[in-house]
């Protein structure tokens, strides 16, 4: 479970009606479902009420987690069997009782360690502890490769690696900063020349969100992990085909935004909503479309501004788009080529590699304006792609592949010790940072001080 803590409510008894089985996972309440929870997760007490008027005498007593609520069905879809008891069959008449339980108690406590150990937005001058030493503390992960985005969703951190050296096959490490335990997501489909890309975290949905896209016919597929169970809902059908790939998605507490290379000069706007269809798979609906008069564009990137809106860049031109539902507003920079490389929103401003007269820039704006603030000249070297945000700092190698982070809040460059030489990939979960070391094939996961 993330940061979110469990939802609530008092003196809820609902009455299911008919024989269910032990393996449904939708439960469609007819009676006083406004009493319920609005939104997930929480967790209820479930038993035959026509045999036992109390749960405790119900020997097959079961505790469910509802992990989605489908206001419009008036259904929740549940998790069975938790907290140590087994899935079974309920009787005509049965009743669910949204409760207090022991697991409820313990989500609780770890949002709570959680909310300790790592804080979002402070202030990165002031030095954290995480995992119970001051400062910076390094986890280390073998067998992981080729790191190259990167996504923290309040209690596990989220990698597009791959699991061997050599560039191949993909998937999604998974993180859980509580447990330390590390999980792996293959990509079931990369012999077929799909590849994961564009991670995203809807954060009241508690789903991480990215995409498929296949490098020869450049179809693209949305995904949805949920955390919660860590199943794998992927697209059975293309959702959009991008011209040369050329896609970006990021994503606000509730939605998703695509921003598609359609063809030619065109782009097209879609939002996707991390709640399931009736299919069990994200929604995905057209926003709007509109022309940058020129088909040589790429997408440089885009990042979350606010709660309900995001900011996208688009590289080699010097333009950038805010979305906000069904609004898509665009800007041109004045004084910049183009935006270089995925943008990152930090105190409210844009901060983003930038072409200025042939040179790359580190630059902030305002969002919603047409000029820009130079921070810093950029170290980072002309072929090096891999450059990692985190909260307040923005990590760039240079042509020796020492790794260097310059401070956002005030502009200064320094250098990090020498033991990050030979740093091969570098990711960052804000406000986490992942590298690689090329020397010993360690993933290295830290909070920077």
């Amino acid at each position: 479970m993330s940061l979110k803590i469990p939802a609530a409510a008092n003196n809820v008894v609902i009455p299911l009606q008919g024989n269910i089985s032990s393996t449904t996972t939708v439960l469609y309440i007819y009676d006083n479902f406004d009493k319920l929870p609005q939104q997930a997760p929480f967790r209820a007490v479930w038993w035959n009420a026509s045999s036992y008027p109390n749960p405790w005498e119900d020997p097959n007593v079961e505790i469910v987690e509802c992990v989605k609520v489908y206001p419009s069905q008036s259904a929740i879809k549940i998790r069975r069997g938790m907290e140590g008891t087994v899935p079974s069959p309920k009787g005509y008449d049965s009743k669910l009782m949204v409760a207090l339980t022991a697991g409820t108690l313990e989500e609780i406590q770890n949002a709570l360690v959680m909310m300790a150990k790592v804080s979002l937005g402070m202030d990165p001058r002031i030095t954290m502890t995480l995992f119970g030493i001051p400062g910076r503390q390094q986890l280390k992960i073998s067998g992981y490769y080729n790191l190259k985005e990167a996504v923290f969703t309040g209690r596990y951190i989220y990698c597009v690696a791959d699991a061997s050296a050599s560039s191949g096959p993909d998937g999604i490490l998974g993180i859980d900063l509580l447990s330390d335990n590390v999980n792996w997501f293959p990509n079931t489909d990369y012999s077929n020349g799909w590849r994961f890309s564009n991670l995203c975290y809807a954060g009241e949905s508690r789903d991480l969100m990215f995409l498929k896209i296949n490098q020869s016919t450049q179809d693209i597929k949305v995904c949805r992990l949920e955390q919660h169970t860590g199943e794998l809902a992927i697209s059975p059908d293309t959702v959009y085909q991008a011209s040369a790939g050329n896609v970006s998605m990021a994503a606000t507490l509730t939605k998703a935004f695509l921003f598609v290379h359609s063809s030619d000069e065109y782009y097209e706007v879609h939002s996707v909503d991390p709640e399931e269809d009736q299919n069990g798979l994200p929604n995905v609906e057209y926003i709007t479309n509109g022309s940058l008069s020129t088909s040589t564009y790429t997408i440089a990137g885009s990042t979350r501004l606010t709660g309900d809106s995001i900011l996208v860049t688009i590289g080699g031109l010097n333009k950038y788009f805010k979305i906000q539902e069904s609004s898509v507003t665009e800007y041109t920079v004045s004084g910049i080529v183009g935006f270089l490389g995925k943008p990152f929103v930090w105190n409210g401003f844009l901060y983003s590699l930038a072409n200025v007269s042939g040179t790359r820039k580190l630059i902030r704006i305002v969002p919603g304006e047409t000029t820009f603030t130079e921070v810093s000249s950029a170290v980072k070297a002309t072929d090096d792609p891999w450059i990692a945000w985190t909260h307040g700092y923005y990590w760039t190698k240079n042509a020796s592949s020492q790794t260097t982070r310059i401070r956002l809040f005030s502009g200064t460059s320094e250098s990090v010790d020498n033991s990050w030489l030979s740093i091969d990939t570098l990711v960052g979960a804000s406000p986490f940072l992942l590298m690689h070391r090329a020397t010993d094939g360690e993933t290295l996961l830290m909070k920077p001080r």
